[in-house]
């Protein structure tokens, strides 16, 4: 409870801070922009916690999300590369809960603990598996509740 008190407090201090000094030129789709967001713009989510899981604390930044997301959409800080070498733990992901993940792309579950990202595969009957590398893990995903399951549509890279 004292860590969620102070990281709001955190949260609070950053934004005042970060609101002072407004963005010069941001760039679109997926530029990173601080200060006041633009129309359309996402809070970007995202503090490490320990086993590959991210807590959806919001961060001071703010991303322009590729054309074509759903109205749910957010955007996710990867924190760690959880995934290998391929996304790096500053890439930002744009996780849309209105769309099903499918076979070759990337995921985020919604765990009791946090967030976790993963690489979807299937299996030989068919079934889909989420897998992450650090720490390796392989999760069979069919029998997770719809709404704890959400497609990333796009990875934006620092």
């Amino acid at each position: 409870e004292r860590i969620s008190a102070l990281r709001m407090e955190l949260a609070r201090t950053d934004m005042g801070e970060a609101a002072a000094a407004p963005c010069a030129s941001p760039r679109l789709h997926g530029a990173e922009v601080m200060g006041p967001a633009l129309p359309g713009a996402l809070p970007v989510l995202g503090v490490p916690l320990g086993e590959g899981l991210i807590e959806p604390f919001p961060n001071p930044q703010h991303v322009i999300p590729p054309p074509g997301c759903g109205p749910q959409a957010y955007a996710l800080r990867m924190c760690r590369a959880s995934l290998g070498a391929a996304i790096p733990g500053a890439a930002v992901l744009i996780v849309d809960p209105g769309r099903a993940p499918v076979q070759g792309g990337l995921a985020v579950l919604k765990e009791k603990e946090g967030l976790r990202v993963l690489a979807l595969s299937t299996d030989p009957e068919g079934r889909l598996i989420g897998h992450s590398t650090n720490p390796p893990k392989t999760i069979m995903l069919d029998s997770v509740a719809p709404a704890d399951l959400a497609q990333v549509t796009a990875v934006l890279f620092p």
